[in-house]
């Protein structure tokens, strides 16, 4: 149980701290699904927690043909 308390604990710390920077981040798993967003880079594309989180593929935000132009790296550097 504590081990779980820390993690949320860590976990609201982030967000917390990540809220309160200008600068756009997010997490795409391997998958492209957005796993986090911070504020700011959910207000750049007018998205809210509840449509991007743990749902939403980088495809869907991105469209086809930025997508298609692989102007964003999706797979780790060799």
């Amino acid at each position: 149980m504590r081990a779980n308390t820390n993690r949320l604990d860590y976990e609201n710390l982030a967000e917390v701290i990540t809220n309160q920077i200008s600068a756009m981040i997010a997490y795409w798993d391997k998958d492209l699904i957005c796993r986090y967003a911070n504020d700011a880079y959910l207000f750049w594309f007018g998205k809210s927690k509840e449509e991007m989180i743990n749902k939403m593929h980088i495809k869907q935000l991105l469209g086809d043909e930025l997508f298609e132009k692989k102007i964003i790296r999706t797979s780790p550097p060799h």
